[in-house]
């Protein structure tokens, strides 16, 4: 049992009926900003596989698989300085804060899976606090 976090550009894993299932099966939770509904309005891929999309959404919401959250926590300051740094953006913040939010509160494994370079980049740092960085095809060789 795991707790996953999903950046706004993986929502994608959401198009693999096989992922969600497994996701189901395990008992694992998926988590991501309330805002991945206006990101989903700009990917593509999710927009061609729109009715695969939402039937996933809609298992995953049926079996309480699936958590939208606006939680705000203070990161570590390694973690804080190294993202403003790189100027990351407010969405990456935001997932960041999400994934040490799950650290904290259910004190499992927890995934923050992302393809964008700011969060993959600091890596030692967030696995140093307890937190495994996947890119999508890592994430879909775990489930």
């Amino acid at each position: 049992m795991a707790d996953i976090v999903l950046d706004t550009n993986v929502l994608r894993l959401l198009l693999n009926n096989e992922y969600v299932e497994k996701i189901i099966k395990k008992c694992d939770h998926i988590f991501t900003s309330k805002q991945w509904r206006n990101a989903y309005k700009y990917r593509k891929e999710l927009q061609e596989g729109q009715t695969i999309f939402q039937s996933n959404i809609k298992k995953l919401y049926k079996n309480n698989k699936i958590h939208e959250t606006l939680r705000k926590i203070n990161l570590p300051e390694n973690i804080q300085r190294e993202l403003k740094e790189k100027k990351a953006s407010n969405g990456d913040f935001e997932i960041c804060q999400i994934a040490y939010n799950r650290r904290r509160i259910s004190g499992q494994n927890v995934f923050l899976v992302s393809e964008d370079h700011h969060i993959l980049n600091l890596k030692e740092a967030f696995i140093s606090n307890g937190i495994v960085i996947e890119t999508l095809e890592q994430e879909l060789k775990r489930a």
